[in-house]
């Protein structure tokens, strides 16, 4: 089994310095998320933690909450997942490969508005 070379929270914004192309790449995530949010309500955006940060691939997480035992549980569960190089599925609708295990995805994930922030500073808008 190949050992993730990025750090297990990594972010979008983490690895925003390291995008082959970064303006192109988080555009299409950006407004990818935009979409699919109309659908699903409320994603988090999470990537791909075993390559080295230039092209990950990504996937869109819809974030359920229970309670067991007085406490709350928060689970991911994916509703996209894209290619990093290309921003095609990744995955056929319908099946689950190995891919989707939880180790090869980072543990955090960013909300639309932190997608916007990362795409904003990218684009020199913030600092």
């Amino acid at each position: 089994m190949p050992t993730p070379t990025l750090a297990p929270n990594a972010t979008l914004a983490d690895v925003a310095g390291t995008l082959l192309k970064p303006d192109d790449y988080v555009r299409v995530a950006y407004f990818k998320m935009k979409e699919l949010e109309k659908e699903h309500g409320p994603l988090v955006l999470r990537i791909g933690i075993m390559g080295t940060g230039k092209v990950p691939h990504y996937r869109f997480d819809e974030l359920s909450r229970s309670m067991i035992f007085d406490r709350e549980h928060i689970h991911s569960i994916p509703v996209a997942v894209f290619n990093g190089r290309n921003h095609e599925p990744l995955v056929p609708e319908g099946e689950e490969p190995d891919i989707l295990h939880e180790r090869n995805w980072s543990s955090r994930g960013l909300n639309f508005a932190e997608v916007e922030g990362v795409f904003r500073k990218i684009r020199g808008l913030t600092r």
